[in-house]
């Protein structure tokens, strides 16, 4: 990581007129980080200094960003079983945790000062919820239950016109081909629960 990332895309967007950006996660493929560098925070640091120096730097300056982490932010969930973490992965886990807490525009220093899921709202026009879809889901459940009833109340109660819900996983029944669903159950429909729950929310409202 001697030089700054660059994307052409980004030297693009900064071209346009942008009120915001919403980013749903995999910001960054920091994957090396955890297998080559032990997972250390100023390892984590420096890789996410190598993707922001680039070609983030052309439009984040533009306008405010809202954003919510997945995987690779820390790793490849291949990497890790995150229900079975062995001692050294915990240390990991927290290090990347504590080293996107540092470097993104959130109220918060820690995990613990303040959670990945919130919601701001522009008067009675839009409300934007973000979710946290992959440091709290267990087997069964896509994120705590005190996120999804939150996330119910949000959608239930909302006086805004429009709210847009930001999720790294797709909501959707993208497939109905079983061997593909066994291979990527990486999405809603692998939650079967917690997505009828939310759905049964949104057919009423």
């Amino acid at each position: 990581t001697q030089e700054p990332f660059q994307w052409e895309v980004f030297k693009q967007a900064a071209d346009h007129d942008i009120d915001f950006f919403v980013h749903l996660g995999d910001q960054a493929y920091l994957d090396f980080v955890w297998s080559d560098q032990e997972g250390a925070v100023d390892a984590y640091l420096h890789a996410w200094g190598f993707y922001h120096g680039g070609g983030y730097r052309d439009v984040y300056p533009l306008a405010g960003v809202y954003m919510t982490w997945d995987d690779h932010e820390a790793a490849d969930n291949a990497k890790f079983d995150p229900w079975d973490l062995t001692a050294d992965d915990e240390v990991k886990l927290a290090n990347a945790h504590e080293a996107w807490y540092r470097v993104m525009p959130i109220d918060a220093m820690t995990p613990a000062d303040g959670a990945v899921w919130r919601s701001f709202r522009w008067g009675k026009t839009l409300e934007l919820v973000l979710l946290d879809c992959r440091y709290e889901l267990d087997p069964d459940h896509l994120m705590s239950e005190a996120q999804l009833l939150w996330l119910i109340e949000r959608v239930s109660s909302s006086p805004c016109q429009f709210v847009c819900v930001a999720t790294p996983k797709p909501f959707a029944e993208i497939t109905s081909d079983q061997e593909l669903f066994t291979d990527n159950a990486d999405r809603w429909d692998g939650y079967l629960d917690d997505r009828a729950r939310l759905t049964d929310v949104l057919a009423a409202n």
